[in-house]
């Protein structure tokens, strides 16, 4: 199936960095891209580039940093029946 311009460069770029962007007129985020990406089976060829600016432990703290990060978000979340009580309790 042939497919837009477009996205045949989002995927490559996706394939070949592992970048990817959002127009500012899009709603689909990055995340949701790089989930469809691998969804799909597509993983980049290499790293990013600034990785290999990075030291060790400025690398380990980066990267201890990113769960350490998503623990702070889901924190801050309300628990699971809560959130259905307030946005779609049945009556």
């Amino acid at each position: 199936m042939d497919i837009p311009d477009t996205l045949r460069h989002r995927i490559e770029l996706f394939r070949q960095t592992g970048r990817v962007f959002k127009l500012q007129t899009e709603l689909f985020g990055e995340n949701s891209w790089i989930q469809v990406m691998m969804g799909q089976g597509l993983l980049p060829e290499q790293y990013h580039p600034i990785v290999n600016m990075m030291d060790d432990e400025e690398l380990e703290r980066f990267l201890t940093g990113i769960p350490d990060a998503a623990r702070r978000l889901v924190d801050q979340l309300p628990e699971h029946q809560r959130f259905i009580d307030h946005y779609c309790k049945a009556t």
